[in-house]
């Protein structure tokens, strides 16, 4: 988890250092666009389907949680009632490092770097719709899984074309992005024979018409991490 949202930091990162006048140290570097990429590809791997999906053989070891336990923020959220729910672990994960990369002063370092060399916003978009919206078609939970990932990433989307904490540059690149995927989708309509597959399709369109409704709400709710100070030898 720490090493991930490290990752996503050399996404539009930089090196610096709080320098003084002529003490000769670096003021400030991005990082170069080969290293930004290849975090973005290992980061894309660790939230791919066959890394997220629990084995059965996992869940078939946690049972309902008992009557009169309290909900605590150890578990992860769920839609499943008294049962385990194998998806929201898997959403969570994929919550997490897109909520870094879509950070809006993230995408707005982003627009300035693109002008020096530095990964831009669409190129980043783009690596994500590959991996997500435009993979091959996985089977089982691994299917759920990825439809469930795209809409996660289109929920980011559309957030960030409309946060005013972004610049206009971040804003009309995450507009052409939108756009180039709405054409995408709208084929896939026309081609595509599966109707469980085509239900997302619908569903991504109809959320497209109203970006100000995506709120991102997972990450908020994500089990705290390691303990800290603990007296261990």
């Amino acid at each position: 988890r720490y090493q991930l949202e490290a990752a996503t930091k050399l996404v539009g990162g930089m090196n610096y250092t709080y320098a003084s006048r002529g003490d000769g140290q670096l003021v400030t570097a991005q990082l170069p666009k080969k290293i930004q990429q290849e975090a973005l590809n290992e980061i894309i791997r660790s939230i791919s389907p066959e890394v997220l999906e629990l084995p059965d053989a996992i869940i078939k070891l946690i049972p309902p949680r008992p009557a009169g336990y309290d909900v605590t923020r150890e578990l992860f959220k769920k839609r499943t009632g008294f049962a385990f729910d194998a998806l929201s672990p898997a959403e969570t994960a994929v919550d997490l490092p897109l909520s870094f990369l879509f950070n809006s002063e993230r995408l707005s370092r982003m627009a300035q770097h693109e002008l020096t060399g530095g990964l831009s916003i669409r190129e980043m978009v783009d690596t994500l719709v590959k991996s997500t919206w435009k993979s091959t078609p996985q089977t089982g939970m691994k299917r759920l899984i990825q439809l469930q990932s795209q809409q996660v990433l289109l929920t980011y989307l559309l957030a960030a074309s409309v946060d005013d904490n972004s610049s206009f540059a971040v804003r009309a690149s995450l507009q052409k992005s939108l756009s180039d995927l709405k054409s995408y989708l709208e084929g896939q309509k026309k081609q595509s024979k599966d109707i469980s597959y085509l239900g997302y399709v619908n569903l991504a369109l109809e959320r497209m018409k109203a970006p100000d409704k995506a709120k991102p709400t997972i990450h908020a709710a994500i089990p705290p991490g390691a303990p800290i100070g603990c007296d261990w030898d």
